[in-house]
């Protein structure tokens, strides 16, 4: 699950998409508000299709934020 950092939206309604999806979720903070799709296009096209591809770009790493569990 992509999300924006700077969202508005409550983490308890980012961690419902657990409820949603079968398997293993994995969020993913990206710099930016509810819109992050726009500011950071390459980034999110980038994280998209290497997760398609089976493997994780290494800058995510560094992104990557933990959401406490709910």
């Amino acid at each position: 699950v992509f999300y924006g950092r700077e969202d508005e939206i409550p983490l308890e309604q980012i961690h419902a998409w657990r409820e949603r999806i079968d398997g293993p979720v994995d969020y993913v903070g990206l710099e930016g508000g509810h819109f992050f799709i726009h500011s950071g296009e390459s980034l999110l096209v980038r994280q998209v299709l290497d997760r398609m591809q089976g493997q994780r770009a290494p800058d995510i790493m560094s992104r990557r934020e933990a959401l406490p569990l709910a």
